[in-house]
């Protein structure tokens, strides 16, 4: 060992060092110049850089340990200077003994010397020793010192723990640290550690603890108490669920948000690993209880445990401890079933898997040298592995020895158990080498008292990653026989006897690669080593137990059905799980099926126990017993839950109520849980208990709240109710000797629903049940010659009965029909309420009634006397029809409506039955072509083909706008005479004409325009008729569904969208030859801009001639604007400067007449001799353009074209859209659709003037008039009173 190795290794450690230490660096040489000193300030100089890692969670402050290192290291600097001082007086004494050699004889010297230098020797080694005893008492008397005033006076060191706030997040981290640096150190006391722990928490975890006092006994109670609280881990990963919900969020790159989200995702993971939650089921169900509300979020988690057992153990030091099993499930859900609407039985289901568990029983299982039968477990998946389940046994085990350490009775039973479960071969030890192998899962077993011991097997039981071996087995279809259909064959035979498997379950069975997942933990005494077995049947506790039981009866009935053909049949129809109960008409027939079907059992290796029957010739064959129970039997025996008496061979109910009952639901349905009555003998009783709870449901009483005083005393008392429906069958057998026998065979009841029904229904429900409940006694009693009478005290049921059912309502004609289909009509009788045995059961009895009760047990006396049924039978009184009595609701009642129409022409009528113009025009146009077929001469020339023809299509089209035209037939007429429109017609304004196909169109002002005639003088339509919308809809969906404005375009014959409408001030420059527009915006009307404007569009259109404008006040100032720089132009100073052609090219303005704007547009005519080419750029500017002309680009994508492109295909569009769009919008006429007389020069006029205030006009004279083209006026000159003014007005 090297010193510098040992000082780091203390430095790193804080670990305390022995003395041998310390001493052996006096037998070390120091070449490297070592020395304790250098170790020492190594020590403190790495406990210093330990110092910089005091905010690290889990850090430790080294001054724990230093003062015990401070006296160590003073305690061996002081024994290494003590060791050097005595080395030094040994080599002193030696130099003295060297000179007295020197002085004296040297024959004595020598060995004088050697004995000084031996004395010296011995003198150094005796005070060593005595220095060292002497070092280590210090050292022990230091130890204890020190450790006394570190308990008493010591300042705690210093430890950094992250504060614990009360997240459940935050608490396995701050657990683990807090356990590993404070918890789990021994040196520290109990006050220390609450002392620390009060320390590192905070908010609700302090509140949590904050009342216990600083106590040594104060802390375990403070830690248990914060474990208790926030070690629950549904909370834990809840918490970490929900905060990985709320990490944040970003719409943009953000990589500060990104690291966030990625930091919080990988701690929440790791979280989850650490809480053993690896797989994706906690995130799935977060998620869907996220997304539903509280009330169906708790019904779901409750719903998700139905199947989960809950295993809790209690173990205290006082008493006893406690294993307790529980399942959560709706018990309210159950109750409800009590007043559901008619039910009897449910037909089965089954699942997807069903025939998936089927088929592999078929494949897998088979039968050993003695005939019984081996199976394998249905799993789910082939090879299935789970994690470790060996100590979650051995612990529950332990809890199983001390509670069978505390009852030495249990413990006996238990032992004996296990024992026999050992020696019949039904389990075996396993070695050392089979433990290790796999697969394995152990079950948990624990006992089970009811009348005797049973040990049950843990099937639940879940490893350490939370998986049961019931999760991973199928259940297996439900094949279990009806044990409503046993008990009624059980009563049909005379002589009848009931026995059961032995030991069924373990009868069976486990192939040898599926024992291994059935292992179990066993010893018989505390003082004996635990010992591993496997089992080798079918285990009671596993969910496919059940199933694999069953099948096997069946697999051994099929198998063995030629050989023992009745003893087969029996096994597949009387047997309910292990119980049998079967019978036969005489004896002998009954010991031939009993021994016929012992053999068969024998064949699988099975035996029947537990003989009880009837007769006294049926010998007990049970292992257990040796005697013969039967008619000299004065105890009754329990079969399928029910008591029987075989010696009186009747049946009886035996139930053990409290003696002092708590009037609560909860006592009431414990009372009621104890009455077993699958015949529904004692309906009559039992009603009433249904009724109660609905009544108890309704009041949402708590389950130990005490009744209210009206329900206690209707408990104690049992009033009778009429709030239940019932049915109930009887046999009525006629012997040999003349004489009527008639049994009770079975009943049931129903409580009326909540939701309310009228009475007449509930009678209806009750025939239905009656219907239901026959059907089942049929299929139980496997008779088909039976003579069937069904009575009902309900005359309005048996007139629903009478009535076809698809003439009446739905809830009556589904039950009608249902019934009628298991009892034909003509079965139904009519029975007096008085005489019903049915009615006792809706209003219910007591037991002490009912018990001489005959109505109930024989039914109606009639039933006895042959003569009286047969008046009953024929009796037709009360089978009346609906129309007499008060069932009349029920029936469907037919309205037959008729509408008076106004006749429609055949077009109309036929826009009613097509759906589209195309077709209509289509079917029009055949119409046509039939008619013109039929007219046409033997010369005349038609079309052949099967195709219609443009001219066919086209006076099909005609057609149908001339029926759309009719509700325009006064404004036709009108415009046929030549006499002026209605004022209040709706066409005055749109000036209409009547076209050569005899189609109204628009007149308008464009009929000197170039634009296509349907443009110009589109058709007129009415817009609530119907070919009007189907044209628009054809041309929605043909254009592929545009906008309004665009859909009114296209209509009109144009396929381009309106332009919009932008508010701003825009000068137009209108072309009077070829009406080419150009458009410049303005800020302001101001001469200046106005000015401006005239700019710009010189620059790019080039000088004009003439200019026409209205009598704008900017127009006016820029008109003298132009004329002073057309005079300075024109002078001799500015001609020097300026080009001669731009002083020669004035430009003439002149004002169209005020007040008529309409007049804006005048065309001048200029004479044809310029010999150049006519293009495009000539109408826009004057001239030709010098640049290559640009393709069409309004087709194009915009994203596809550069900037001139563009700008070209704006220009574009704007051009075609001015002509095509605004052009054609100028057709109707806003004002002057009325004729008046013209004016004639000297009338005296009123001239409008906006600037004039209210009630002043000016009056002028008619100087001269000016008539248009078509004769009328369009331009006056006035004369006013001022002779200074005149003015010209436009009038038309």
């Amino acid at each position: 060992m090297k010193p510098q190795a040992q000082g780091v290794s203390v430095a790193n450690s804080c670990a305390t060092s022995e003395f041998d230490d310390v001493f052996e660096l006096l037998q070390l040489e120091d070449p490297a110049g070592y020395s304790l000193n250098i170790i020492w300030k190594e020590f403190e100089s790495i406990s210093d850089q330990m110092v910089l890692f005091d905010e690290e969670e889990g850090y430790v402050d080294p001054a724990i340990d230093n003062e015990r290192y401070v006296d160590k290291y003073l305690q061996a600097s002081t024994l290494f200077r003590n060791l050097i001082r005595t080395c030094e007086e040994a080599q002193e004494n030696e130099r003295e003994g060297n000179n007295f050699r020197h002085s004296g004889n040297p024959d004595a010297a020598a060995p004088m010397a050697s004995g000084v230098g031996n004395e010296n020797l011995v003198r150094f080694l005796e005070q060593q020793q005595q220095l060292n005893e002497r070092f280590a008492e210090q050292q022990a008397m230091l130890l204890r010192a020190t450790s006394a005033a570190n308990v008493m006076h010591n300042e705690l060191p210093k430890i950094h723990i992250k504060l614990f706030t009360g997240d459940y997040k935050e608490w396995p981290a701050f657990k683990n640290i807090f356990e590993s640096t404070i918890h789990s150190k021994q040196h520290l006391t109990a006050i220390q550690k609450l002392h620390y722990l009060k320390t590192y928490i905070t908010g609700e975890a302090a509140d949590l603890i904050r009342h216990m006092p600083i106590t040594d006994a104060a802390y375990e109670a403070a830690w248990t108490c914060l474990i208790d609280r926030y070690n629950r881990q549904r909370h834990i990963v809840n918490t970490l669920l929900e905060t990985f919900i709320n990490l944040p969020s970003t719409a943009r790159a953000d990589v500060t948000v990104l690291r966030k989200v990625t930091d919080g995702a990988t701690e929440i993971v790791r979280g989850l690993d650490a809480a053993g939650q690896t797989n994706r089921d906690c995130w799935i169900i977060h998620f869907i209880l996220a997304k539903i509300d509280a009330e169906t979020r708790r019904k779901w988690i409750a719903i998700s445990t139905i199947f989960e057992w809950v295993i809790t153990s209690i173990v205290t030091t006082d008493c006893s401890p406690t294993t307790t099993m529980h399942t959560a499930i709706d018990i309210y859900e159950s109750l409800r079933r009590f007043w559901e609407l008619e039910d009897v039985n449910q037909e089965f289901h089954g699942k997807p898997e069903d025939d998936e568990v089927e088929q592999h029983f078929v494949k897998t299982h088979t039968r050993d040298s003695k005939g019984r039968y081996i199976v394998e477990l249905p799993f789910k998946t082939s090879m299935e592995q789970f994690s470790d389940t060996l100590q979650g046994a051995l612990t529950r085990f332990r809890g199983v020895e001390r509670r069978l350490k505390k009852d030495p009775i249990l413990h006996s039973q238990y032992v004996q158990f296990m024992r026999e479960y050992l020696q019949l071969g039904h389990m075996r030890e396993l070695s050392a080498e089979d433990i290790d192998k796999k697969p394995g899962f152990y079950l948990p077993h624990h006992p089970v008292i009811t009348q005797k011991l049973r040990v049950v097997f843990d099937g639940p039981f879940k490893d350490t990653n939370g998986r049961s071996l019931n999760e991973a087995l199928h259940i297996g279809p439900s094949i279990l026989r009806n044990l409503f259909s046993i008990c009624m064959r059980f009563r049909i035979f005379k002589f009848v006897f009931s026995a059961d498997i032995v030991k069924m379950y373990r009868q069976i069975w486990v192939a040898a690669n599926h024992c291994g997942y059935q292992r179990i933990v066993w010893r018989e005494d505390e003082t004996t080593p635990i010992k591993h077995y496997e089992l080798s049947t079918v285990t009671y506790g596993t969910s496919c137990a059940p199933f694999l039981a069953v099948r096997v009866l069946d697999q051994l009935a099929h198998d063995h059905q030629h050989d023992f053909p009745t003893a087969a049949k029996i096994l597949k129809e009387q047997f309910y799980v292990d119980d049998v109960l079967t019978g036969a008409h005489t004896e002998d027939e009954l010991i031939r099926n009993q021994n016929e079907l012992i053999q068969l059992m024998k064949c699988a290796g099975m035996e029947l126990g537990k003989w009880v029957s009837n007769s006294s010739l049926v010998a007990d064959r049970s292992l257990a017993t040796t005697g013969v129970q039967g008619k000299g039997s004065n105890s009754t025996a329990k079969v399928l839950g029910v008591h029987w008496d075989p010696e009186e061979d009747m049946l009886s109910y035996k139930v053990c109520l409290t003696t002092n009952p708590h009037n609560t639901k909860r006592q009431v349905l414990s009372d009621v849980a104890r009455i077993f009555d699958p015949l529904c003998i004692l309906s009559p009783v039992v009603v009433q208990f249904k009724i109660l709870f609905q009544e108890l449901w309704l009041l949402d009483l708590g389950w130990d709240t005490e009744f209210p005083p009206k329900i206690a005393d209707w408990w104690n008392k049992c009033h009778a109710s009429i709030k239940a429906y019932s049915a109930v069958i009887y046999s009525r057998v006629m012997r040999a000797d003349g004489t009527v026998s008639v049994s009770l065979i079975a009943g049931k009841t129903r409580v009326a629903p909540l939701k309310q029904q009228s009475l007449p229904r509930l009678e209806l429900c009750g025939a239905l049940l009656l219907s239901r409940l026959f059907l089942s006694v049929k299929a139980a009693l496997q008779h088909n010659d039976i003579e069937v009478h069904a009575w009902c005290d309900s005359t309005i049921v048996l007139a629903w009965l009478s009535h076809p059912p698809t003439k009446l309502k739905t809830f009556v004609a589904n039950r009608t029909s249902e019934i009628l289909e298991a009892l034909p009509r003509n079965a139904w009788h009519h029975v007096n309420t008085k005489e019903n045995p049915a009615d006792c059961a809706t209003r219910g009895m007591l037991a002490s009634d009912l018990l001489h009760f005959d109505l109930w047990w024989m039914g109606p006396s009639w039933l006895q006397d042959p003569e009286m049924l047969a008046v009953k039978l024929t009796s037709k009184k009360f089978c009346s029809s609906l129309l007499e009595n008060h069932g009349k609701e029920e029936v469907k009642t037919t309205a037959l409506t008729a509408q008076e129409t106004s006749s429609l022409s055949p077009i109309e009528a036929l826009t009613q039955r097509v759906s589209s113009w195309t077709k209509l025009v289509r079917v029009v146009a055949y119409a046509l072509r039939f008619i013109q077929k039929t007219k046409a001469t033997k010369s005349a020339t038609l079309a052949n083909g099967k195709m219609l023809t443009f001219e066919e299509i086209q006076a099909a089209r005609i057609l149908c706008l001339q029926e759309a035209q009719k509700c325009f037939i006064e404004d036709r007429k009108l415009l046929t005479e030549n006499e002026p429109l209605h004022s209040r017609s709706q066409l005055v304004k749109l000036s209409p004409i009547i076209c050569k196909d005899g189609l109204l169109r628009v007149g308008g002002r464009l009929d000197n325009s170039q634009l296509p005639a349907d443009v110009k003088h589109p058709i007129l339509l009415p817009k609530s008729n119907r070919i009007t919308r189907m044209i628009l809809e054809h041309e929605h969906t043909t254009n592929l569904h545009p906008g309004v404005s665009a859909l009114f375009v296209i209509v009109r014959g144009v396929g381009k969208e309106k332009a919009r409408k932008t508010k701003g001030y825009i000068c137009l420059f209108v072309c009077l030859v070829t009406s080419a527009i150009h458009l410049e915006l303005a800020t302001d009307l101001s001469t200046d801009t106005f000015l401006a404007c005239l700019r710009r569009f010189m620059s790019l259109r080039g000088k004009c001639s003439q200019i026409f404008s209205d009598n704008g006040t900017n127009f006016v100032s820029a008109k003298r604007a132009l004329d002073e720089m057309q005079q300075l132009l024109s002078s001799q100073e500015h001609q020097r400067n300026l080009a001669q052609s731009l002083a020669d090219d004035g430009i003439k303005w002149s004002f169209i007449p005020p007040h008529s704007p309409h007049w804006g547009g005048k065309s001048v005519h200029t004479p044809d001799t310029d010999l150049t080419y006519l293009s495009p750029a000539h109408f826009l500017i004057g001239r030709s353009f010098t640049t290559v002309p640009e393709g069409d680009l309004t087709n194009l994508p915009i994203n596809r074209l550069d900037y001139w492109q563009h700008l070209q295909s704006m220009y574009q569009g704007f051009w075609e859209r001015w002509h095509q769009e605004y052009l054609t919008s100028l057709q109707q006429r806003q004002k002057w659709s009325n004729k008046e007389r013209n004016i004639a020069v000297d009338n005296i006029v009123l001239v409008k003037d906006s600037n004039l205030p209210p009630a002043a006009w000016i009056l002028a004279r008619v100087v001269e008039a000016h008539p248009g083209p078509d004769g009328l006026v369009s331009a006056v000159k006035l004369k006013r009173d001022d002779p200074t003014h005149h003015q010209v007005s436009c009038t038309a």
